[in-house]
């Protein structure tokens, strides 16, 4: 009986809540969003500035311009293209010529990137949106680059010029400020083979791989510009 008793009165109070649910349109809730897909099926188009890292002999300041195409959200694919505008000697440079024109021996050659050229593929491991200043929202990724390329070589002194071959990767980061701009930086790292210092008189120098890291900043322009959410 007790058992019996217990049941009625759930049904007393559970039973207008399940009737009102069953009789509740969907049409009237609110919809449940999909986020926004900020690369996918768009194409980037990239100035950049950057400087070198780690070069021993040289400084160099470089403008760019990359182009990726963004067949899915995650994943990019196009080139990248750089040139030197600016070389300037290291202090160990500057030291070694000073010491080596002292004795009338002349000055060393020194060679550095000067026009590079890659074919790559950018993916984003991850992307997000935060509040910058607690105010702002702003859409960021995070990238990684994988390439190959070429590196055509800026002389100074009697080394020759050369034309070669160089893998690259590199990292880098973005802020969405609105639809289609974004800042970004980033570093590269062009390994190559080439002689980075030649003695006075030799044209050639010898020749051993390296890392070739370089800064960049840009500012990204997504077209078309207007977003669309996903699936």
């Amino acid at each position: 009986m007790t058992t019996m008793l217990r049941a009625l009165v759930l049904v007393a109070f559970l039973g207008p809540a399940v009737a009102e649910a069953q009789k509740t349109n969907l049409r009237d809730a609110p919809p449940i969003r999909t986020p926004l897909e900020w690369r996918n099926d768009r194409h980037q188009i990239t100035p950049l500035f950057g400087f070198s890292l780690n070069d021993v002999y040289t400084r160099s300041l470089s403008l760019g311009l990359t182009y990726r195409y963004y067949p899915a959200n995650w994943v990019g694919i196009g080139v990248d293209v750089f040139g030197t505008y600016v070389v300037l000697d290291s202090a160990l440079t500057e030291s070694i010529k000073a010491e080596l024109d002292a004795t009338d021996r002349g000055v060393p050659s020194t060679a550095s990137p000067g026009i590079i050229a890659d074919v790559a593929a950018t993916f984003i491991p991850l992307y997000g949106k935060m509040m910058w200043f607690g105010k702002l929202p702003v859409a960021y990724d995070f990238q990684i680059d994988v390439g190959l390329g070429m590196i055509r070589t800026r002389t100074t002194g009697e080394l020759d010029p050369q034309t070669v071959f160089a893998p690259m990767w590199g990292i880098g980061a973005r802020l969405f400020f609105n639809d289609f701009i974004a800042v970004e930086l980033g570093m590269k790292d062009y390994i190559a083979e080439f002689a980075p210092v030649a003695a006075p008189g030799d044209t050639s120098g010898d020749a051993a791989w390296g890392q070739n890291f370089m800064f960049t900043f840009g500012v990204s322009f997504f077209l078309p510009p207007t977003l669309v959410r996903g699936e």
